[in-house]
């Protein structure tokens, strides 16, 4: 009787071992699978990430070529404003009145008339 159960705990043993290693087994495919999935998913962050980065450079090169032709063109304006104002004789824009104009239609500062 007690080599029956010897017998039998000896099975029972071997198969609790047999299923600790399946398990142990089936363990390490989870967390292969779980490393995996994790990689994959750094992956695809890391490429979107990568994709925004590149929208937000071509958004800021735009912004950067757009502010180049808002300064060019303020300066073309105060061109302008600098050719229509400037005293044709001292070639400085008057600051304070009274401006006066030759009969041409040119600003004359008041130390120039």
């Amino acid at each position: 009787v007690q080599e029956e159960n010897e017998k039998k705990h000896e099975k029972e043993r071997k198969f609790l071992q047999l299923e600790i290693e399946a398990m142990r087994t089936k363990m390490k495919e989870v967390k292969d699978e779980n490393k995996y999935l994790l990689d994959q998913t750094q992956e695809e962050n890391v490429k979107k990430h990568a994709e925004e980065k590149k929208c937000l450079q071509l958004k800021i090169e735009a912004m950067r070529t757009e502010m180049k032709e808002v300064k060019d063109e303020n300066k073309h304006l105060l061109d302008q404003m600098k050719e229509r104002l400037e005293c044709p004789v001292c070639m400085e824009i008057p600051r304070s009145g009274p401006v006066y104009a030759c009969p041409n239609g040119h600003f004359v500062c008041k130390k120039c008339k």
